[in-house]
């Protein structure tokens, strides 16, 4: 899932209004003296800072298990924007192992973040993690699938893109992959029959462009 930078921006926003409501009137008094946290980037005391200050309001939320789709959302974002922040979420989601799929969205919110901050090593072992506390993470063994696609290691990129499959083979995504690991092989039939099927089951506009170029030009 990706986002454009104003997207972010809005919904971390909007996600950050919604945890500041959640905590109640009792804090208000508390939240006066608190600084309002903006989209810059802090320094290393600044950070330190904005982490203590939300501490309260991240346990509120952690004590209801009813919050992790909305906790997870908050991480996610704080990973597509690069933000350190996603590790002290990611590792407050992974405590939570009486509750279904948090440790599994907490691995993988690492892994994103890793990704991004160019830690490919990092974000392999945490998709791994993801993948293994929940098996049916399609998202994990997309985004490794990525990364060892990205190291050349393309006979691997497509058996992990494989297993996601039987877990859920109507992700367009999925044959996008696998579309472009065969292709990458230089096995071309391959290539253009995941192509089509990416097609078929309606991918992201990048993706559905991509996957029609791609068609035309192996077809010739």
């Amino acid at each position: 899932m990706k986002y454009s930078n104003f997207k972010l921006n809005v919904l971390l926003f909007l996600s950050l209004i919604m945890i500041f409501s959640m905590v109640g009137c009792s804090n208000q008094d508390e939240k006066k003296d608190q600084p309002i946290l903006t989209e810059n980037k802090l320094d290393a005391s600044e950070q330190m800072d904005a982490n203590k200050q939300i501490q309260s309001l991240e346990d509120s939320l952690l004590r209801s298990p009813s919050n992790i789709e909305f906790l997870n959302e908050i991480c996610y974002l704080y990973a597509s924007k690069n933000d350190i922040r996603c590790l002290t979420y990611a590792d407050k989601m992974i405590s939570l192992t009486k509750v279904e799929k948090a440790v599994s969205m907490g691995h993988y919110n690492k892994g994103i973040y890793y990704s991004n901050t160019d830690k490919s090593d990092l974000a392999m072992a945490e998709f791994s993690k993801a993948i293994e506390e929940d098996y049916r993470n399609t998202d994990a063994y997309i985004e490794k699938a990525i990364l060892l696609h990205d190291q050349k290691r393309y006979d691997e990129s497509f058996s992990l893109l494989e297993k996601a499959s039987i877990v859920d083979k109507y992700i367009a995504t999925l044959y996008f992959w696998m579309a472009k690991n065969k292709q990458a092989l230089g096995k071309t039939e391959e290539a253009l029959y995941y192509y089509q099927q990416a097609l078929e089951l309606k991918p992201s506009k990048d993706e559905t462009f991509e996957s029609a170029e791609m068609i035309k030009k192996l077809k010739k």
